[in-house]
């Protein structure tokens, strides 16, 4: 079965009281990729196949360096669910790092194919269900039933989401070898600007040999963010000076131990929040310690996040506890936001393009012969106008795919009473139920 992505989830502005709400119906979607303009290197990566809402807009600037680009190769059966006709599907990942125009590292660009063309279910995986209820799902390893994360539903209105997660016990996407103590202090020693770069590397190679990864055919970016002077307020900056900032909002709230949480698009509270899948570890565990120690060294890894618009949040797929540990600490980390997305060509503006030009040489012409009030156009604003009117690049916009289920209504609401119950929380039951 193919993805079907949500309408809606248009960056900052979507759901917000007055603004218009997400469409979070299913519906047919491309299968994404990669088209143009990126140098591919060779090679092939097994990792599972995975899935997709849509959000801000951007443009990419392909580094040229071979440093900057290359591919991993695996030897392994597919994890994840198991493909058609018991056969294993190889996937091909090739990795490219994206700059902005200054020359500052901004993220991580995938482009993965299924050798087969296929674009098979990953093993940790968005579905979504008539009456737009929503589940977060992740196979198991024996192949039995696969394990609910998270139930979600958006209200009528699309004023927010009722969310309940599940608390189940389940396999990090990310193997615990990736993250031990020689990989994490060979990155300690690395300079602060590449560490975060060289981390993206690590997590996406990780979530290829990890046991539920999210990755699919198609284009993904692994965008990383930092926290601004303002310790606890985090964003990755824009890449180009008219889009999107990737801001992470609620992180001192977002280890929740209750279970059951309303997102709120009705502009309270801030969306782009930060959403746990599990409970919080108790603040002795030891992995939790041993975090704690790292943070103090300036030595924690950056915590693995998957942007889901259909919540219009973050969700944190590795790094409950390296969250926890700096909470703890009071040492504000770094993110790694996964993404989808896909290539939006830009179409030429020539009647605009030779007005700007035009405007230009007016200007130019009335300064040359000192008109007065005219004077000469700052050079940085000059060509922000020109490459803004000019560039040509296209647009590489975020989009989270979510695989149509055809499980009954009834069976999502069957799940999600139980649990409520299981919670004593029953009373909660009509607001999931009537979507209000």
């Amino acid at each position: 079965m193919r993805p079907h992505g949500f309408a809606g989830g248009c960056g900052a502005g979507c759901g917000r009281r007055g603004g218009r709400g997400c469409d979070v119906a299913a519906r047919a979607a491309p299968a994404g990729g990669c088209r143009g303009g990126i140098a591919i290197g060779g090679g092939t990566s097994t990792v599972c196949a995975a899935t997709g809402i849509l959000a801000a807009g951007f443009s990419v600037r392909w580094t040229k360096e071979n440093r900057s680009s290359g591919c991993w190769r695996h030897d392994k059966d597919q994890c994840g669910s198991a493909p058609a006709h018991g056969t294993s599907a190889i996937m091909s990942v090739y990795w490219k790092d994206i700059e902005t125009d200054a020359g500052r590292w901004f993220g991580l660009a995938l482009e993965c194919r299924e050798d087969d063309g296929g674009h098979r279910k990953p093993a940790l995986r968005l579905e979504s269900g008539h009456n737009a209820r929503i589940r977060l799902v992740q196979d198991r390893a024996d192949g039995g039933e696969p394990v609910t994360r998270f139930w979600a539903t958006p209200l009528s209105d699309y004023y927010g989401v009722h969310l309940l997660r599940s608390d189940a016990p389940v396999e990090s996407p990310v193997p615990v070898s990736a993250l031990d103590s020689a990989v994490v202090e060979r990155h300690a020693a690395l300079p602060q600007p590449q560490r975060l770069a060289s981390w993206s590397r690590v997590f996406a190679q990780a979530l290829g040999e990890g046991p539920a990864s999210f990755l699919h055919a198609g284009l993904w970016m692994f965008i990383g963010v930092r926290p601004l002077a303002d310790a606890w307020k985090f964003e990755a900056g824009k890449l180009r000076l008219n889009h999107w900032h990737w801001p992470i909002s609620g992180v001192r709230d977002a280890l929740r131990a209750d279970p059951v949480f309303f997102i709120d698009w009705g502009g309270q509270h801030p969306i782009d929040q930060l959403l746990n899948l599990r409970a919080p570890s108790p603040p002795d565990d030891g992995r939790v310690k041993w975090w704690r120690k790292k943070a103090r060294e300036g030595a924690l890894p950056p915590i693995l996040l998957w942007r889901l618009d259909c919540l219009q949040a973050y969700v944190i797929v590795d790094g409950h506890d390296r969250l926890q540990a700096a909470l703890l600490e009071d040492r504000p980390p770094d993110f790694l936001v996964a993404c989808s997305a896909y290539e939006y060509p830009i179409a030429d503006e020539p009647i605009t393009q030779q007005a700007i030009l035009a405007s230009f040489q007016r200007h130019a012409d009335e300064f040359a012969l000192g008109i007065p009030g005219r004077k000469a156009i700052a050079t940085d604003s000059l060509n922000s106008t020109l490459i803004s009117a000019f560039d040509d690049r296209p647009i590489v916009v975020p989009k989270t795919y979510a695989w149509a289920s055809r499980r009954p209504e009834s069976q999502w609401l069957a799940e999600v009473e139980a649990r409520l119950a299981e919670l004593g929380r029953s009373e909660l039951f009509c607001e999931f139920d009537e979507r209000y």
